[in-house]
């Protein structure tokens, strides 16, 4: 009997762990965590970048191995809906340089996780920053 409570009770403690999913899931995130967007603002503030389907991208215009490679917009993905200028308030399709309305295509001739953002100045590509 006494090993049967035992059991119960690490049961219902195991049962009983909070929400942990990630960011990166693209699942409703408890009140208390962050987005992706803002984690990475906490480090790399002012960083030109925009959050879509819980991926924060950056700003890639200064990566030469980017800049140097052949890429063509491929498949329109969506328009920035939001812009904020703080370090927060980050959620789906929110930038924090980029102007709303602005038009976001799959980047065309890259394996990995790059978007090209059109632009008045041009098309700017940025990168998907994935953990792990």
């Amino acid at each position: 009997m006494k090993y049967v409570a035992i059991l119960i009770s690490f049961l219902i403690i195991s049962g009983c762990t909070s929400n942990t999913d990630s960011y990166y899931s693209g699942e409703v995130k408890n009140s208390n965590e962050v987005s992706a967007a803002e984690e990475y603002l906490q480090k790399h503030s002012g960083t030109d970048l925009f959050q879509k389907g819980g991926i924060v991208y950056t700003n890639a215009s200064d990566i030469s191995w980017i800049m140097e490679s052949e890429f063509s917009k491929g498949v329109f993905l969506g328009r920035i809906e939001k812009q904020t200028s703080s370090d927060s308030g980050f959620e789906n399709l929110t930038s924090n340089f980029l102007p709303v309305g602005t038009k976001l295509y799959d980047a065309e001739g890259f394996s990995g996780d790059v978007i090209i953002a059109e632009t008045e100045k041009g098309d700017i590509p940025y990168l998907g920053l994935r953990e792990g």
